[in-house]
């Protein structure tokens, strides 16, 4: 099982994107990423753990956008990598 959160809309979308997924902590996941589009690009971004990994993470490649997605799951097949940007 994972948790999916997204966002289309004329706000920034990292905040209500985050706020999801803090919304889902207490389930136990083990994982969380985000990717947002912006200019044609697709950003993204991943941490093992809390939500609090993912939002250091962000300090360090900070992304933003009008739209984007957040989940949170289980990382039993991979595990998640720092940043990968496509």
């Amino acid at each position: 099982m994972c948790g999916i959160i997204g966002y289309v809309g004329n706000r920034e979308c990292m905040p209500i994107l985050i706020e999801g997924l803090k919304r889902l902590e207490y389930r136990g996941y083990d994982s969380a990423g985000v990717a947002v589009h912006k200019n044609g690009q697709l950003e993204v971004v991943k941490a093992a753990g809390k939500i609090r990994q993912l939002e250091s993470r962000l300090k360090d490649h900070p992304i933003s956008g009008r739209f984007g997605s957040s989940s949170r799951g289980f990382g039993r097949r991979r595990i998640p990598v720092r940043v990968a940007t496509a």
